[in-house]
């Protein structure tokens, strides 16, 4: 983990749910609607703004690679297995 961003936020969640508010706000005002409203949308496992979200969160904690941040997504931020 990098204290460096991290040291003024103690609850990962928290943190995540904040960065996933701001990730959805930019999304909604600056994709465009090609983007938004491509085919096959229904089929997605995650949303476009949740992987961004979890990617700026990975990078936020120190991970350094898709694999590592997936994985700490998985056991930190959805123990139930929700993520798929």
């Amino acid at each position: 983990r990098s204290s460096k961003y991290t040291e003024h936020y103690t609850d990962t969640f928290i943190t995540f749910k904040e960065i996933m508010r701001t990730v959805s706000n930019i999304y909604h005002n600056c994709v465009p609607d090609k983007i938004k409203n491509r085919r096959n949308t229904d089929k997605l496992k995650q949303r476009d703004t949740v992987i961004i979200a979890c990617v700026i969160w990975g990078i936020i904690n120190g991970y350094t690679s898709q694999r590592a941040t997936y994985r700490a997504v998985c056991s930190v931020l959805f123990p139930n297995g929700d993520f798929p």
